[in-house]
């Protein structure tokens, strides 16, 4: 049976905003001592189900930053809308306690001009690191080791015709971004709050900012660039001209500089691409079930979380993962990836209110086949 899952890759979207909190613990790190990596990779991939060798790639950027000195660190990330990105990085930023800006590089203009200014991506990275200070201030040292995501990147690219005049959204946005992907000191202009005799006060500052020990991920779906991987690696070098089945399935696996180059960015902008070019792969069937199953913000496995705050034991039958990504994939082509939540909401349709009116008097709720066709297939007791 072939499913089509081109939309099952938002699925994503709706855990961004969801707190952790709930399902990892909570521990006071201080920023430089190093947590071992297969226990943030193992923390890592309980969330973000699926992605196992991208969040591998990153996980490794990150830490050659931080705690190898590895610099200039910038990353190209390759993947759609939904497929793990953002999640990554979030659940990154709790683990390591790591300010994490993530910009949109579509809102953003050259400096100087109507748009957000490429300067206020260093702004955000400053603001955020006031989590992570004990005092709730400003932190230079902890946002200049941050990570800097610049989502969308691929929008601001010019392809075919040069425009006329200047680019100030397009290729000048990407012009501009050239001296913090150079590592260069830049000057930035935030608001912090200190106490002044008991009160607290809105204080202007302007810092000389330095960009050298950012880890920086430059992302989008880049649509158009899959096909150019594949005639690179087919219709260019065919089996038996030094290219072997296996070889050529490596190929097909990565892509290059020269990929992102005939796409339409800049042989000076790809040249600061120093670390690595890391693709999230597409859901499929399997890894959609596996997300049901085994992340931490499954909602079946959150809805297990809830009732059991009121004395309620969930339980159902062992192929439930594979009926819900098989019902999600089905409806994906009518109304997207979201169908996920929609699903596991529709098992629950008839028991949310039976729980609110009886629910003191159930121990246990045990979801049977077919719930997913008939909501009234389960047993309390």
């Amino acid at each position: 049976m072939e499913n089509n899952f081109s939309e099952i890759n938002e699925l994503y979207d709706e855990y961004e905003d969801l707190d952790y909190q709930d399902v990892m613990d909570e521990e006071t790190k201080n920023f430089g001592a190093m947590k071992r990596f297969s226990d943030t990779l193992k923390e890592l991939k309980n969330v973000v189900v699926g992605q196992d060798d991208a969040v591998r790639d990153i996980l490794n950027s990150v830490y050659d930053s931080l705690y190898y000195g590895v610099k200039p660190n910038i990353n190209f990330i390759v993947g759609g809308s939904g497929t793990g990105k953002t999640l990554t990085f979030k659940t990154l930023s709790k683990l390591l306690d790591v300010p994490v800006a993530l910009e949109f590089a579509t809102g953003l203009s050259e400096t100087g001009y109507v748009g957000r200014n490429i300067d206020e991506m260093l702004v955000h990275l400053l603001e955020n690191s006031k989590q992570f200070d004990p005092k709730n201030r400003v932190n230079v040292a902890l946002a200049e080791n941050g990570i800097l995501i610049i989502d969308e990147i691929a929008k601001k690219i010019t392809r075919g015709t040069q425009p006329v005049g200047r680019d100030v959204s397009g290729r000048g946005v990407l012009e501009g971004l050239l001296p913090i992907l150079n590592g260069d000191i830049v000057p930035v202009t935030y608001k912090d709050t200190i106490n002044y005799m008991g009160q607290l006060i809105s204080e202007e500052k302007t810092i000389m900012f330095d960009t050298r020990n950012l880890t920086i991920f430059l992302v989008d779906a880049c649509i158009g660039l899959k096909e150019i991987r594949e005639k690179r690696c087919g219709e260019k070098i065919p089996l038996g001209f030094g290219l072997t089945k296996k070889s050529k399935e490596s190929c097909i696996k990565s892509y290059t500089e020269s990929d992102l180059i005939e796409l339409g960015f800049t042989n000076e902008f790809v040249g600061r691409i120093s670390y690595n070019i890391i693709e999230f792969q597409k859901a499929t069937l399997d890894s959609l079930a596996r997300i049901v199953r085994d992340s931490h913000v499954s909602p079946l496995l959150d809805r297990k979380r809830q009732y059991a705050k009121y004395g309620i034991k969930l339980e159902w039958y062992d192929s439930i993962y594979y009926d819900i990504a098989l019902e999600t994939s089905r409806m994906c082509n009518q109304i997207g990836a979201r169908a996920l939540f929609k699903v596991v909401n529709k098992i629950f349709r008839e028991i949310t209110p039976l729980i609110s009116d009886h629910g003191s008097g159930f121990n246990k709720i045990e979801l049977k086949e077919g719930i997913l066709k008939d909501p009234s297939k389960f047993e309390v007791s």
